[in-house]
C-alpha cells in the first residue's frame, strides 16, 4: 500500500501548507 508523508519541521499551520494540500488531494493516507 501506499502512503504519502509530510513531515513537519517548524510550522503546524494547516491551512496554508502546500506539502499537506498536495498529499491530501492525491487520494492516498497520510503520515504526518
Amino acid at each position: 500500500m501506499s502512503y504519502s508523508i509530510v513531515w513537519f519541521k517548524r510550522d503546524l499551520r494547516l491551512h496554508d501548507h502546500t506539502a499537506l494540500d498536495y498529499a491530501a488531494r492525491q487520494g492516498l493516507p497520510v503520515l504526518c
